[in-house]
């Protein structure tokens, strides 16, 4: 037997249809929450923009923690 737990799961697709019908799959398979579209993991945060069709990556928190360790905040 195997036994295995997955924290976090990130699915990107240009496809919508395509990513839909993966979802649907792995919820045949597995017990998922779909937390909808992501916006921080692993202590990087993005943010996306439509109208632009751009992501934006950052570590703004992470760069906050590490000045406020040398009081340069």
């Amino acid at each position: 037997m195997t036994i295995f737990y997955v924290d976090d799961l990130i699915i990107s697709a240009s496809n919508v249809t395509q990513l839909k019908w993966l979802k649907l799959e792995l919820e045949k398979e597995f017990k998922m929450i779909d937390r909808g579209e992501l916006h921080y993991y692993l202590g990087v945060e993005l943010e996306r923009n439509r109208e632009a069709h751009t992501i934006t990556v950052n570590q703004r928190s992470y760069i906050e923690e590490v000045l406020k360790c040398f009081n340069m905040e």
